[in-house]
């Protein structure tokens, strides 16, 4: 480390570590503790699409477990295992938000709208590549008939007026582009589980992994929801008498998950459809050649095509977010782990409420955190996508998607039975918030302690946008820039 330079130390190196060391590593000693032991995934997986393949069976690079869902089923949930984090293994959907939807954490944390889109310019005008995919008949279809029921044609990174277009991901010309693109050098220390955070009396001075102490002038938990939520629960660790303990601190806050839900659908005749590709070798090296000659294909994101934001309850806010996905599968609603059950081809309407009412809490201690979000366990979630479902069948039984739909699965029970469906079908959105929001005061500094700081998701009070990615890493690059303007006037 750099002795003419104050020492940081922060723990994570996934979307808001990576940030934050970007802005910080040229004004400071930074020394970044990562967990993970892998620092790359093989090439073939940093092609967008085909990142899908490790989420369906056991390897090195995704952690998967079950999580409690609604009515005693079980929901698979993933964690990376490789140093960028989600950004680095999924996250190629770009979605900012809107003014009204990230009003209460410009509020919590005293920052305003410019200064979150200086930060998008500096990310995402010249660091972290996006790139939307060329419109083909389905994606037409889709625009057309949603703007004949009153959604007009906009772009939809930012969700300030309801209207439908393109996805953007963030993804370059053959391979995903993510916080690993930020730059700038730093220390990493890769296989470095952070047991304890180290204190003496009020003030934090470093942390212990792997049974030695690291001592730093500032301390910032960027390891997620799960990580940083553990590291608090674990207590902090007297650096004069060796022992744990644990500060009066607040409990442990809610968390939040947005909840999936998909209406699946077989066509007449071929589209564009992952079903068909799964069983076609010949199409997948076709597709696969196209899209390393640049051309756009689907293996630029993660499958999905068009969105629409949509205002349901009639309020003047987009609350509601659909996309459309070039396939359909069931394996994501329980525990099969079977995606694709059919090659017939087809495609899929997603459903994400922007800001669901269910929160849930954080499971268990140290290497056995889980997250409990407690999906629709508050009654009122099962509004919006009950209007929601009645949107899109009204959508799908137009006469363009007439043309070409051959069944849309469980039509019956959707339209008889909306709510059954919902209880049967929903699945996680992977997009965690919360548990320490009202551990950080408006600097994000811990309440009642020196030198440590939180800034992820787990200090986000609501959900800003349909995906957390970018949220997280704007929010991220907010307060990097204010934390090296307030310690370096």
């Amino acid at each position: 480390m750099n002795r003419n330079k104050k020492k940081v130390i922060v723990v994570g190196g996934g979307t808001a570590a990576l940030t934050i060391s970007n802005r910080l590593s040229s004004k400071f000693d930074v020394r970044l503790m990562e967990r993970s032991a892998i620092k790359n995934l093989p090439l073939f997986y940093r092609i967008p699409l085909f990142i899908g393949y490790l989420f369906k069976k056991n390897n090195n690079f995704v952690s998967t477990y079950e999580i409690d869902g609604p009515y005693n089923r079980k929901l698979p949930f993933f964690e990376s295992r490789v140093f960028g984090g989600a950004s680095f293994i999924n996250g190629t959907v770009h979605a900012v938000g809107s003014r009204w939807l990230w009003r209460k954490i410009l509020n919590k944390y005293n920052f305003t709208w410019a200064e979150l889109q200086s930060s998008y310019n500096y990310i995402f005008g010249n660091l972290i590549k996006l790139r939307k995919k060329k419109a083909d008949n389905l994606d037409m279809i889709f625009a057309n008939t949603l703007e004949k029921m009153g959604i007009p044609k906009c772009s939809i990174e930012f969700a300030e007026n309801t209207g439908v277009g393109p996805i953007i991901n963030t993804a370059g010309k053959i391979f995903r582009s993510s916080v690993r693109d930020l730059g700038n050098p730093i220390n990493i220390n890769l296989d470095s589980n952070v047991k304890h955070i180290l204190i003496d009396e009020k003030k934090i001075v470093g942390v212990e992994c792997n049974g030695i102490s690291y001592y730093a002038d500032y301390v910032i938990l960027s390891s997620g929801v799960l990580g940083s939520n553990a590291l608090i629960k674990n207590g902090f660790k007297d650096i004069k008498t060796q022992d744990v303990v644990f500060p009066n601190l607040p409990d442990m806050g809610w968390i939040s998950d947005h909840t999936n839900l998909r209406i699946n659908v077989k066509v007449k005749s071929a589209v564009e459809s992952l079903n068909q590709l799964s069983t076609q070798r010949i199409r997948k090296i076709a597709l696969f050649i196209k899209h390393c000659l640049g051309f756009s294909t689907l293996l630029a994101g993660t499958g999905a095509t068009s969105a629409a934001h949509l205002d349901l309850d009639g309020d003047g806010h987009v609350d509601v977010r659909i996309q459309l996905l070039r396939f359909y599968e069931s394996g994501r609603a329980g525990s099969t782990g079977n995606f694709f059950d059919s090659d017939v081809p087809g495609f899929s309407i997603s459903i994400t409420v922007i800001n669901p009412k269910s929160t849930g809490s954080i499971k268990g201690a140290g290497t056995q955190t889980q997250p409990d979000p407690r999906y629709l366990s508050n009654p009122s979630d099962f509004e919006p996508l009950k209007k929601a479902l009645r949107f899109i069948i009204g959508m799908l039984q137009s006469e363009d998607f007439s043309k070409i739909i051959d069944e849309i699965i469980d039509v019956d029970e959707i339209i008889n039975d909306p709510e059954n469906f919902i209880k049967k079908n929903i699945y996680s959105g992977y997009h965690l918030i919360g548990g320490l929001s009202e551990f950080v005061d408006e600097d994000f500094k811990v309440k009642d302690f020196e030198n440590l700081y939180i800034c992820d998701a787990s200090v986000i009070s609501s959900h800003p946008s349909s995906n957390i990615h970018a949220p997280v890493v704007l929010l991220s690059d907010v307060f990097a820039k204010r934390f090296a303007a307030e310690l370096l006037p």
